[in-house]
């Protein structure tokens, strides 16, 4: 892997791990409900629209069409506007990984 490509199975991988975590940062108005982590939505607000499975790191938000597959998804879509890329990176980097 060079600097500029991003092992998109490795930093989903490695961010499962902390996938709890992470959400807890990104959705601070969530809690954990079983094998859940639920809020209002991907602004973080509180409620129980949005649910995120931390086993699998698939979830959506069911006011909406919002879903998500993997922890660069979720990234994708709290984080970066979309761009699954610069998400991959960025979790990269945190984790130490190359291409960060």
């Amino acid at each position: 892997m060079t600097n500029n490509m991003v092992d998109f199975d490795a930093v989903n991988s490695r961010a499962m791990g902390w996938l709890e975590s992470l959400l807890h940062e990104w959705l601070p108005n969530g809690k954990k409900i079983g094998n859940e982590y639920i809020c209002g939505d991907w602004d973080g607000r509180a409620g129980e629209s949005l649910s995120i499975n931390i086993r699998t790191g698939k979830g959506a938000d069911f006011a909406g069409d919002d879903r998500v597959g993997d922890p660069i998804g979720i990234d994708a879509k709290i984080v970066t506007n979309g761009d699954r890329v610069e998400a991959a990176r960025a979790l990269a980097g945190i984790f130490g990984m190359e291409g960060g």
